[in-house]
Protein backbone atom coordinates (compact mmCIF):
# COMPACT_ATOMS: atom_id res chain seq x y z
CA UNK A 1 0.00 0.00 0.00
CA UNK A 2 2.60 2.42 1.11
CA UNK A 3 4.69 1.62 -2.09
CA UNK A 4 0.93 2.40 -4.02
CA UNK A 5 0.70 6.01 -2.48
CA UNK A 6 4.29 6.72 -2.96
CA UNK A 7 3.72 5.91 -7.07
CA UNK A 8 0.57 8.27 -7.23
CA UNK A 9 2.38 10.89 -5.62
CA UNK A 10 5.57 10.64 -7.82
CA UNK A 11 2.85 10.94 -10.52
CA UNK A 12 1.59 14.03 -9.02
CA UNK A 13 4.64 15.73 -8.39
CA UNK A 14 5.65 14.95 -11.95
CA UNK A 15 2.57 16.54 -13.51
CA UNK A 16 3.02 19.67 -11.36
CA UNK A 17 6.50 20.16 -12.68
CA UNK A 18 5.15 19.60 -16.05
CA UNK A 19 2.24 22.01 -15.82
CA UNK A 20 4.52 24.57 -13.59
CA UNK A 21 6.35 24.50 -16.58
CA UNK A 22 4.16 25.26 -19.53
CA UNK A 23 2.82 27.94 -17.21
CA UNK A 24 6.73 29.40 -16.87
CA UNK A 25 6.50 29.43 -20.74
CA UNK A 26 3.09 30.74 -21.48
CA UNK A 27 3.46 33.77 -18.80
CA UNK A 28 7.36 34.22 -20.00
CA UNK A 29 5.45 33.89 -23.88
CA UNK A 30 2.81 36.63 -22.74
CA UNK A 31 5.34 38.97 -21.51
CA UNK A 32 7.40 38.86 -24.91
CA UNK A 33 4.58 39.84 -26.98
CA UNK A 34 2.42 42.10 -24.53
CA UNK A 35 2.88 45.61 -25.53
CA UNK A 36 4.55 48.20 -22.72
CA UNK A 37 1.82 49.98 -21.32
CA UNK A 38 2.34 53.67 -20.40
CA UNK A 39 3.66 56.97 -22.05
CA UNK A 40 6.59 56.84 -23.91
CA UNK A 41 8.31 59.69 -26.52
CA UNK A 42 10.32 57.63 -28.83
CA UNK A 43 13.11 60.65 -30.55
CA UNK A 44 15.18 59.66 -33.68
CA UNK A 45 17.06 62.20 -33.30
CA UNK A 46 18.90 61.39 -36.92
CA UNK A 47 15.69 62.04 -38.24
CA UNK A 48 14.67 64.69 -36.29
CA UNK A 49 11.11 63.00 -35.21
CA UNK A 50 9.10 62.51 -32.52
CA UNK A 51 6.82 60.19 -31.63
CA UNK A 52 4.47 59.81 -28.61
CA UNK A 53 3.24 56.48 -27.75
CA UNK A 54 0.53 55.88 -25.25
CA UNK A 55 -0.49 51.92 -24.65
CA UNK A 56 2.03 50.40 -27.31
CA UNK A 57 0.06 52.78 -30.03
CA UNK A 58 1.73 55.87 -31.84
CA UNK A 59 -0.91 58.52 -30.92
CA UNK A 60 0.85 61.00 -32.70
CA UNK A 61 4.29 62.19 -34.51
CA UNK A 62 6.06 65.63 -34.78
CA UNK A 63 9.34 66.90 -36.50
CA UNK A 64 11.64 68.25 -34.17
CA UNK A 65 14.81 70.41 -33.88
CA UNK A 66 17.53 68.33 -32.11
CA UNK A 67 21.76 69.44 -30.78
CA UNK A 68 24.14 69.78 -34.10
CA UNK A 69 27.31 68.42 -34.02
CA UNK A 70 29.47 70.31 -31.03
CA UNK A 71 26.22 69.75 -29.01
CA UNK A 72 24.41 66.81 -30.09
CA UNK A 73 21.39 65.63 -27.97
CA UNK A 74 21.51 62.99 -25.56
CA UNK A 75 21.11 59.29 -26.28
CA UNK A 76 19.55 56.98 -23.97
CA UNK A 77 16.21 56.52 -21.90
CA UNK A 78 15.30 59.63 -19.80
CA UNK A 79 12.40 60.33 -17.36
CA UNK A 80 10.32 63.66 -17.62
CA UNK A 81 10.77 65.12 -14.09
CA UNK A 82 9.02 68.33 -14.78
CA UNK A 83 6.64 70.63 -16.70
CA UNK A 84 7.31 73.63 -16.48
CA UNK A 85 5.00 76.60 -18.07
CA UNK A 86 6.65 80.06 -19.20
CA UNK A 87 9.97 79.12 -17.96
CA UNK A 88 12.49 81.87 -18.13
CA UNK A 89 15.70 81.99 -20.16
CA UNK A 90 17.78 82.50 -17.31
CA UNK A 91 21.28 82.52 -19.92
CA UNK A 92 19.92 85.36 -21.80
CA UNK A 93 18.03 87.39 -19.53
CA UNK A 94 14.57 86.62 -20.85
CA UNK A 95 11.40 86.00 -19.21
CA UNK A 96 8.82 83.13 -19.31
CA UNK A 97 6.10 83.95 -21.83
CA UNK A 98 8.15 86.18 -24.47
CA UNK A 99 7.90 85.90 -28.25
CA UNK A 100 11.73 86.24 -27.96
CA UNK A 101 12.46 83.28 -25.62
CA UNK A 102 14.22 80.17 -27.65
CA UNK A 103 12.38 77.82 -25.26
CA UNK A 104 8.86 78.85 -26.00
CA UNK A 105 6.78 78.94 -23.15
CA UNK A 106 6.29 74.87 -22.02
CA UNK A 107 9.14 72.80 -21.11
CA UNK A 108 9.38 69.10 -20.39
CA UNK A 109 12.75 68.87 -18.29
CA UNK A 110 14.32 64.89 -18.46
CA UNK A 111 16.74 63.62 -15.75
CA UNK A 112 20.09 63.49 -17.74
CA UNK A 113 22.94 62.31 -15.39
CA UNK A 114 23.58 64.10 -13.16
CA UNK A 115 21.09 67.10 -14.54
CA UNK A 116 17.37 66.72 -13.08
CA UNK A 117 15.21 68.33 -15.69
CA UNK A 118 16.92 71.62 -15.38
CA UNK A 119 19.43 71.31 -18.68
CA UNK A 120 18.15 69.00 -20.82
CA UNK A 121 14.35 69.21 -21.90
CA UNK A 122 11.88 69.05 -24.54
CA UNK A 123 10.47 72.54 -24.92
CA UNK A 124 9.00 75.47 -27.58
CA UNK A 125 11.39 77.54 -29.70
CA UNK A 126 11.15 81.24 -30.78
CA UNK A 127 12.16 80.01 -34.71
CA UNK A 128 10.05 78.11 -36.30
CA UNK A 129 11.79 77.38 -39.02
CA UNK A 130 14.65 75.58 -36.92
CA UNK A 131 12.28 72.85 -36.65
CA UNK A 132 13.62 69.67 -38.55
CA UNK A 133 16.96 70.33 -38.62
CA UNK A 134 20.58 70.04 -36.01
CA UNK A 135 20.16 73.63 -34.42
CA UNK A 136 19.71 72.42 -30.84
CA UNK A 137 22.46 72.97 -27.52
CA UNK A 138 21.29 69.51 -27.08
CA UNK A 139 17.69 69.76 -26.42
CA UNK A 140 14.69 68.75 -28.37
CA UNK A 141 12.92 72.12 -30.25
CA UNK A 142 9.14 71.63 -31.07
CA UNK A 143 6.49 73.95 -32.91
CA UNK A 144 4.81 75.75 -29.77
CA UNK A 145 1.52 75.00 -30.93
CA UNK A 146 2.57 71.00 -30.74
CA UNK A 147 4.56 71.06 -27.54
CA UNK A 148 1.44 72.95 -26.11
CA UNK A 149 -0.68 70.19 -27.19
CA UNK A 150 1.98 67.35 -25.52
CA UNK A 151 2.34 69.26 -22.71
CA UNK A 152 -1.31 68.79 -21.53
CA UNK A 153 -0.68 64.65 -22.59
CA UNK A 154 2.39 63.08 -21.20
CA UNK A 155 2.77 63.16 -17.31
CA UNK A 156 5.63 63.55 -15.08
CA UNK A 157 7.42 60.18 -15.01
CA UNK A 158 7.09 59.20 -18.36
CA UNK A 159 10.22 57.97 -20.31
CA UNK A 160 11.83 60.08 -23.40
CA UNK A 161 13.69 57.52 -25.34
CA UNK A 162 16.53 59.06 -27.49
CA UNK A 163 18.45 57.40 -30.36
CA UNK A 164 20.66 58.48 -33.45
CA UNK A 165 20.33 56.17 -35.95
CA UNK A 166 18.22 54.60 -39.42
CA UNK A 167 15.95 52.63 -37.09
CA UNK A 168 12.10 52.87 -36.32
CA UNK A 169 10.46 53.98 -33.52
CA UNK A 170 9.81 50.33 -32.33
CA UNK A 171 12.96 49.48 -32.95
CA UNK A 172 14.37 52.28 -30.87
CA UNK A 173 12.29 51.48 -28.70
CA UNK A 174 13.12 47.29 -28.32
CA UNK A 175 16.68 48.16 -28.20
CA UNK A 176 15.62 50.01 -24.55
CA UNK A 177 13.67 46.80 -23.47
CA UNK A 178 10.12 48.79 -24.67
CA UNK A 179 7.56 46.65 -26.70
CA UNK A 180 5.80 48.92 -28.73
CA UNK A 181 5.03 45.35 -30.87
CA UNK A 182 4.98 46.30 -34.73
CA UNK A 183 1.42 48.11 -35.68
CA UNK A 184 3.38 51.15 -35.38
CA UNK A 185 6.14 50.38 -37.92
CA UNK A 186 4.72 52.81 -40.93
CA UNK A 187 5.48 56.05 -39.70
CA UNK A 188 3.76 58.68 -41.05
CA UNK A 189 5.93 60.08 -42.87
CA UNK A 190 5.39 56.51 -44.91
CA UNK A 191 1.74 57.45 -44.62
CA UNK A 192 1.75 60.40 -46.11
CA UNK A 193 3.98 59.41 -49.18
CA UNK A 194 1.22 57.18 -50.45
CA UNK A 195 -1.13 59.68 -49.59
CA UNK A 196 0.32 61.67 -52.13
CA UNK A 197 1.24 58.85 -54.55
CA UNK A 198 -2.19 57.46 -54.39
CA UNK A 199 -3.73 61.07 -54.98
CA UNK A 200 -0.74 61.41 -57.86
CA UNK A 201 -1.18 58.27 -59.72
CA UNK A 202 -5.20 58.18 -60.14
CA UNK A 203 -5.99 62.27 -61.02
CA UNK A 204 -9.42 63.10 -61.79
CA UNK A 205 -10.59 59.67 -63.18
CA UNK A 206 -6.65 59.67 -65.12
CA UNK A 207 -4.86 56.27 -64.40
CA UNK A 208 -1.70 57.79 -65.09
CA UNK A 209 -0.12 53.65 -63.92
CA UNK A 210 -2.00 52.78 -67.22
CA UNK A 211 0.29 53.91 -70.29
CA UNK A 212 -2.70 54.00 -72.02
CA UNK A 213 -4.67 57.18 -70.40
CA UNK A 214 -4.99 59.79 -72.16
CA UNK A 215 -3.95 63.83 -70.99
CA UNK A 216 -5.63 66.05 -73.51
CA UNK A 217 -6.04 68.86 -70.90
CA UNK A 218 -3.91 71.77 -69.36
CA UNK A 219 -5.50 71.63 -66.09
CA UNK A 220 -5.13 68.27 -65.91
CA UNK A 221 -1.53 68.32 -66.72
CA UNK A 222 -0.59 71.31 -64.47
CA UNK A 223 -2.67 69.91 -61.65
CA UNK A 224 -0.77 66.48 -61.76
CA UNK A 225 2.16 68.49 -62.12
CA UNK A 226 1.42 70.17 -59.00
CA UNK A 227 0.29 66.81 -57.22
CA UNK A 228 4.15 65.65 -58.26
CA UNK A 229 5.74 68.31 -56.08
CA UNK A 230 3.69 67.26 -53.34
CA UNK A 231 4.77 63.61 -53.84
CA UNK A 232 8.26 64.66 -54.16
CA UNK A 233 8.32 66.50 -50.71
CA UNK A 234 6.70 64.00 -48.96
CA UNK A 235 9.47 61.52 -50.28
CA UNK A 236 12.12 63.91 -49.33
CA UNK A 237 10.97 64.10 -45.48
CA UNK A 238 11.21 60.18 -45.80
CA UNK A 239 14.82 59.39 -43.42
CA UNK A 240 17.23 56.73 -44.89
CA UNK A 241 15.49 53.76 -43.18
CA UNK A 242 11.95 54.87 -44.47
CA UNK A 243 13.17 54.86 -47.80
CA UNK A 244 14.71 51.58 -47.72
CA UNK A 245 11.38 50.27 -46.74
CA UNK A 246 9.94 47.59 -49.61
CA UNK A 247 6.43 49.12 -50.29
CA UNK A 248 8.36 52.41 -50.23
CA UNK A 249 10.78 51.44 -53.04
CA UNK A 250 8.00 50.05 -55.01
CA UNK A 251 5.73 52.91 -55.30
CA UNK A 252 8.89 54.90 -56.18
CA UNK A 253 8.93 52.76 -58.99
CA UNK A 254 5.69 53.43 -60.36
CA UNK A 255 5.57 56.94 -59.81
CA UNK A 256 9.36 57.21 -62.11
CA UNK A 257 6.89 55.48 -64.95
CA UNK A 258 4.63 57.83 -64.31
CA UNK A 259 6.55 60.85 -64.45
CA UNK A 260 7.19 60.08 -67.83
CA UNK A 261 3.47 60.60 -69.23
CA UNK A 262 3.28 63.16 -66.82
CA UNK A 263 6.34 65.73 -67.80
CA UNK A 264 5.50 64.91 -71.57
CA UNK A 265 2.20 65.50 -71.71
CA UNK A 266 2.86 69.36 -69.84
CA UNK A 267 4.89 70.29 -71.90
CA UNK A 268 3.01 69.18 -74.97
CA UNK A 269 -0.02 70.74 -73.98
CA UNK A 270 1.39 74.07 -73.85
CA UNK A 271 3.17 73.81 -77.36
CA UNK A 272 -0.41 72.97 -78.94
CA UNK A 273 -3.94 74.48 -78.09
CA UNK A 274 -5.74 70.67 -78.81
CA UNK A 275 -3.91 67.83 -78.24
CA UNK A 276 -4.06 64.11 -77.89
CA UNK A 277 -1.38 61.66 -76.75
CA UNK A 278 -1.26 58.48 -78.54
CA UNK A 279 -2.64 55.27 -76.56
CA UNK A 280 0.63 53.20 -76.00
CA UNK A 281 2.81 56.56 -75.96
CA UNK A 282 5.63 56.78 -73.56
CA UNK A 283 7.90 60.03 -73.36
CA UNK A 284 11.08 57.47 -72.85
CA UNK A 285 10.72 56.62 -76.56
CA UNK A 286 11.77 60.48 -77.48
CA UNK A 287 15.59 60.88 -77.38
CA UNK A 288 14.98 64.41 -75.66
CA UNK A 289 18.57 65.44 -76.50
CA UNK A 290 17.81 65.69 -80.22
CA UNK A 291 17.30 69.28 -81.23
CA UNK A 292 13.87 69.65 -83.41
CA UNK A 293 13.98 72.37 -85.92
CA UNK A 294 13.38 72.51 -89.21
CA UNK A 295 16.94 71.07 -90.44
CA UNK A 296 16.73 68.31 -88.37
CA UNK A 297 14.67 65.00 -89.38
CA UNK A 298 16.48 62.16 -88.09
CA UNK A 299 14.88 59.29 -86.18
CA UNK A 300 12.91 60.98 -83.29
CA UNK A 301 13.35 57.96 -80.81
CA UNK A 302 14.05 54.04 -81.06
CA UNK A 303 10.15 52.94 -81.45
CA UNK A 304 7.43 54.62 -83.67
CA UNK A 305 5.16 56.23 -81.88
CA UNK A 306 2.27 58.43 -83.01
CA UNK A 307 1.83 62.47 -81.68
CA UNK A 308 -0.88 64.02 -83.48
CA UNK A 309 -1.56 67.52 -83.47
CA UNK A 310 -5.36 68.83 -85.00
CA UNK A 311 -4.29 72.21 -86.03
CA UNK A 312 -1.65 70.62 -88.92
CA UNK A 313 1.44 72.20 -86.84
CA UNK A 314 3.12 68.88 -86.57
CA UNK A 315 3.17 65.25 -87.16
CA UNK A 316 5.30 62.47 -85.53
CA UNK A 317 4.28 59.05 -87.50
CA UNK A 318 5.36 55.46 -87.38
CA UNK A 319 5.15 54.40 -91.33
CA UNK A 320 7.18 50.99 -92.35
CA UNK A 321 8.31 51.07 -88.42
CA UNK A 322 10.68 53.80 -89.29
CA UNK A 323 9.75 56.68 -87.01
CA UNK A 324 10.52 60.15 -88.55
CA UNK A 325 9.36 63.45 -88.25
CA UNK A 326 6.95 64.89 -90.84
CA UNK A 327 6.58 68.64 -90.58
CA UNK A 328 3.65 70.62 -92.35
CA UNK A 329 3.60 74.01 -92.14
CA UNK A 330 5.83 74.39 -88.79
CA UNK A 331 7.61 73.02 -86.12
CA UNK A 332 8.51 74.07 -82.73
CA UNK A 333 12.29 74.37 -80.91
CA UNK A 334 13.34 71.20 -78.64
CA UNK A 335 10.64 70.66 -75.79
CA UNK A 336 12.84 69.72 -73.05
CA UNK A 337 14.07 73.46 -72.76
CA UNK A 338 10.53 74.32 -72.58
CA UNK A 339 9.69 71.65 -69.91
CA UNK A 340 12.45 73.29 -67.89
CA UNK A 341 10.54 76.60 -68.01
CA UNK A 342 7.66 75.46 -66.45
CA UNK A 343 9.98 73.48 -64.29
CA UNK A 344 11.72 76.74 -62.64
CA UNK A 345 8.16 78.08 -62.69
CA UNK A 346 6.94 75.50 -60.46
CA UNK A 347 9.68 75.61 -58.11
CA UNK A 348 9.33 79.16 -57.79
CA UNK A 349 12.58 80.45 -59.51
CA UNK A 350 11.57 82.57 -61.65
CA UNK A 351 15.14 84.25 -62.51
CA UNK A 352 16.18 80.61 -63.98
CA UNK A 353 12.88 80.24 -65.74
CA UNK A 354 13.66 83.47 -68.04
CA UNK A 355 17.44 82.40 -69.02
CA UNK A 356 16.18 79.16 -70.15
CA UNK A 357 13.07 80.89 -71.86
CA UNK A 358 15.87 83.27 -73.65
CA UNK A 359 17.66 80.20 -74.99
CA UNK A 360 14.38 79.07 -76.84
CA UNK A 361 14.83 80.08 -80.54
CA UNK A 362 10.92 79.81 -81.71
CA UNK A 363 9.66 83.23 -81.56
CA UNK A 364 6.13 82.22 -80.47
CA UNK A 365 6.96 79.60 -77.93
CA UNK A 366 9.66 82.40 -76.21
CA UNK A 367 6.77 84.73 -76.34
CA UNK A 368 4.49 81.72 -74.41
CA UNK A 369 7.52 80.87 -72.03
CA UNK A 370 7.47 84.18 -70.99
CA UNK A 371 3.77 84.74 -70.72
CA UNK A 372 3.91 81.83 -68.50
CA UNK A 373 6.75 83.37 -66.29
CA UNK A 374 4.83 86.86 -66.17
CA UNK A 375 1.58 85.09 -64.61
CA UNK A 376 3.59 84.44 -61.36
CA UNK A 377 5.55 87.66 -60.95
CA UNK A 378 3.31 88.98 -59.43
CA UNK A 379 4.81 87.16 -55.89
CA UNK A 380 8.05 88.32 -56.44
CA UNK A 381 9.52 90.24 -53.50
CA UNK A 382 5.98 89.92 -51.90
CA UNK A 383 6.21 89.88 -48.34
CA UNK A 384 4.60 86.07 -47.98
CA UNK A 385 6.98 85.07 -51.60
CA UNK A 386 8.40 81.94 -49.99
CA UNK A 387 5.14 80.91 -47.88
CA UNK A 388 3.28 81.22 -51.49
CA UNK A 389 5.76 79.48 -53.50
CA UNK A 390 6.12 76.16 -50.66
CA UNK A 391 1.81 76.09 -51.03
CA UNK A 392 2.44 75.74 -54.71
CA UNK A 393 4.76 73.35 -54.53
CA UNK A 394 2.52 71.42 -51.79
CA UNK A 395 0.03 71.57 -54.26
CA UNK A 396 -2.90 73.21 -52.12
CA UNK A 397 -2.65 76.48 -53.90
CA UNK A 398 -3.18 76.60 -57.91
CA UNK A 399 0.06 77.78 -60.35
CA UNK A 400 -1.62 78.49 -63.41
CA UNK A 401 -2.90 81.85 -62.90
CA UNK A 402 -1.38 85.19 -61.57
CA UNK A 403 -1.61 84.54 -57.25
CA UNK A 404 -2.89 88.10 -56.72
CA UNK A 405 -1.56 88.42 -52.97
CA UNK A 406 -3.08 91.24 -52.21
CA UNK A 407 -6.55 90.52 -53.28
CA UNK A 408 -9.42 89.67 -50.82
CA UNK A 409 -10.43 85.52 -51.04
CA UNK A 410 -13.85 84.67 -51.40
CA UNK A 411 -15.42 81.63 -49.29
CA UNK A 412 -15.47 79.07 -52.36
CA UNK A 413 -11.80 79.90 -52.78
CA UNK A 414 -10.61 79.81 -49.43
CA UNK A 415 -12.31 76.35 -48.46
CA UNK A 416 -10.64 75.15 -51.87
CA UNK A 417 -7.00 75.66 -50.67
CA UNK A 418 -8.67 74.33 -46.70
CA UNK A 419 -9.97 71.59 -49.13
CA UNK A 420 -6.72 70.69 -50.24
CA UNK A 421 -4.32 71.21 -47.77
CA UNK A 422 -5.85 69.06 -44.97
CA UNK A 423 -7.20 66.50 -48.10
CA UNK A 424 -10.52 66.56 -47.64
CA UNK A 425 -12.40 64.34 -50.68
CA UNK A 426 -15.70 62.85 -49.38
CA UNK A 427 -18.23 65.03 -49.93
CA UNK A 428 -21.80 65.52 -48.66
CA UNK A 429 -25.12 66.08 -50.57
CA UNK A 430 -25.89 70.08 -50.45
CA UNK A 431 -29.29 72.19 -51.05
CA UNK A 432 -27.91 75.75 -50.82
CA UNK A 433 -29.79 77.90 -53.19
CA UNK A 434 -26.81 80.01 -54.06
CA UNK A 435 -24.63 76.92 -54.77
CA UNK A 436 -25.51 76.02 -58.67
CA UNK A 437 -24.26 72.21 -59.70
CA UNK A 438 -22.28 73.57 -62.77
CA UNK A 439 -20.34 75.99 -60.79
CA UNK A 440 -16.57 74.87 -60.18
CA UNK A 441 -16.85 75.25 -56.25
CA UNK A 442 -20.20 72.90 -56.26
CA UNK A 443 -17.59 69.89 -55.47
CA UNK A 444 -15.69 72.09 -52.99
CA UNK A 445 -18.51 73.24 -50.99
CA UNK A 446 -19.68 69.53 -50.62
CA UNK A 447 -16.49 68.56 -49.16
CA UNK A 448 -16.36 71.25 -46.16
CA UNK A 449 -19.58 70.52 -45.27
CA UNK A 450 -19.01 66.82 -45.82
CA UNK A 451 -15.47 67.90 -43.09
CA UNK A 452 -17.85 70.02 -40.71
CA UNK A 453 -15.91 72.79 -40.59
CA UNK A 454 -18.08 75.35 -42.30
CA UNK A 455 -21.94 75.47 -42.67
CA UNK A 456 -24.11 77.59 -44.91
CA UNK A 457 -26.63 80.87 -43.77
CA UNK A 458 -30.22 80.63 -42.32
CA UNK A 459 -32.02 81.60 -45.36
CA UNK A 460 -30.15 78.06 -46.70
CA UNK A 461 -27.77 79.96 -48.79
CA UNK A 462 -23.52 79.83 -48.62
CA UNK A 463 -22.98 83.00 -50.27
CA UNK A 464 -19.34 81.34 -51.70
CA UNK A 465 -18.75 84.44 -53.49
CA UNK A 466 -18.61 86.89 -50.72
CA UNK A 467 -15.42 87.43 -49.33
CA UNK A 468 -14.26 85.79 -45.97
CA UNK A 469 -13.14 87.49 -43.01
CA UNK A 470 -10.15 86.80 -40.51
CA UNK A 471 -12.44 86.26 -37.62
CA UNK A 472 -14.65 83.80 -39.86
CA UNK A 473 -11.34 82.08 -40.98
CA UNK A 474 -10.11 81.06 -37.14
CA UNK A 475 -13.59 79.65 -36.73
CA UNK A 476 -13.13 77.54 -39.19
CA UNK A 477 -9.15 76.37 -38.49
CA UNK A 478 -10.09 75.74 -35.27
CA UNK A 479 -13.12 73.90 -35.89
CA UNK A 480 -10.50 71.55 -37.87
CA UNK A 481 -8.07 71.79 -35.17
CA UNK A 482 -11.04 71.31 -32.52
CA UNK A 483 -8.71 73.83 -30.54
CA UNK A 484 -11.02 76.52 -29.76
CA UNK A 485 -10.28 78.11 -26.04
CA UNK A 486 -13.41 79.02 -24.05
CA UNK A 487 -11.39 80.67 -21.35
CA UNK A 488 -10.31 84.06 -23.08
CA UNK A 489 -7.06 85.36 -21.80
CA UNK A 490 -5.20 87.08 -24.69
CA UNK A 491 -7.20 87.99 -27.37
CA UNK A 492 -7.46 90.86 -24.46
CA UNK A 493 -4.03 92.10 -25.50
CA UNK A 494 -5.05 93.01 -28.76
CA UNK A 495 -6.27 96.71 -29.02
CA UNK A 496 -9.14 95.72 -31.16
CA UNK A 497 -10.64 92.85 -29.15
CA UNK A 498 -13.71 94.43 -28.60
CA UNK A 499 -14.32 94.29 -32.57
CA UNK A 500 -14.75 90.50 -32.20
CA UNK A 501 -18.13 88.88 -32.98
CA UNK A 502 -19.11 86.94 -29.81
CA UNK A 503 -19.49 83.78 -31.87
CA UNK A 504 -15.78 83.94 -32.77
CA UNK A 505 -14.27 84.98 -29.38
CA UNK A 506 -13.31 81.46 -28.31
CA UNK A 507 -11.88 80.72 -32.05
CA UNK A 508 -9.55 83.68 -32.28
CA UNK A 509 -8.40 82.69 -28.62
CA UNK A 510 -7.56 79.78 -30.09
CA UNK A 511 -5.88 80.94 -33.11
CA UNK A 512 -3.82 83.31 -30.89
CA UNK A 513 -2.74 80.69 -28.29
CA UNK A 514 -1.51 78.34 -31.33
CA UNK A 515 -0.01 81.24 -32.78
CA UNK A 516 -2.17 81.25 -36.00
CA UNK A 517 -2.78 84.79 -35.81
CA UNK A 518 -1.76 87.95 -34.16
CA UNK A 519 1.49 87.25 -33.89
CA UNK A 520 3.96 90.19 -33.38
CA UNK A 521 0.88 92.05 -33.60
CA UNK A 522 -1.26 94.74 -32.01
CA UNK A 523 -4.37 94.63 -33.90
CA UNK A 524 -6.70 91.40 -34.94
CA UNK A 525 -8.45 93.01 -37.48
CA UNK A 526 -11.51 90.36 -37.12
CA UNK A 527 -13.94 92.40 -39.64
CA UNK A 528 -11.12 92.54 -41.98
CA UNK A 529 -11.30 90.63 -45.21
CA UNK A 530 -8.11 87.63 -45.02
CA UNK A 531 -6.06 88.67 -48.72
CA UNK A 532 -4.88 85.87 -50.52
CA UNK A 533 -1.38 85.79 -49.06
CA UNK A 534 -2.43 85.88 -45.34
CA UNK A 535 -4.48 83.07 -46.39
CA UNK A 536 -1.28 80.96 -47.05
CA UNK A 537 0.50 82.05 -44.67
CA UNK A 538 -2.25 81.47 -41.83
CA UNK A 539 -2.39 78.04 -43.12
CA UNK A 540 0.73 77.13 -43.01
CA UNK A 541 1.41 78.07 -39.17
CA UNK A 542 -1.43 75.16 -38.74
CA UNK A 543 0.52 71.81 -38.15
Amino acid sequence: MKRIVNSIISVILAISMVLCTNLINVNAQDRSTRLSKGQYLIINSKANKLGYFKDGVLVKEFSVATGKSSTPTPQGKFKIVNKIKNRPYYSGGIPGGSPKNPLGDRWLGLHVGVTYGTTYAIHGNNNASSIGKHVSGGCIRMHNSEIRWLFDQINVGAYAIIDYSDKTFVQIAAKYGINLGSQSSESQNIKNLKNAYKKFSSYNGIDLLNKNSIITNISDAENILASKYNYINAYNKLNSSEKNNAEVKEINTNFNRIIELVEFAQASIRFYNNITINADYIAQDIDWTRRLNTHDSDELGTRGKALKEYNDIVVFENKDNSPRIKYLDKIYTESVLFLNVIEYIYNGDINNAKSTANLITDSRLNSVANIEIKKQSDIIDHWAESNIKQAMEDGWIDTTNTFRPNDSITRAEFIKIVNRKFNFIEIEDITFTDVDKSAWYYQEVQKAVKAGYIKGYGDNTFKPNDKITREEVAVIITSIMNNKQENLEKIFWYKDYDMISSWATSSLEGAVENEYMGVLETYLRPKDNITRAESVVTLQRVK
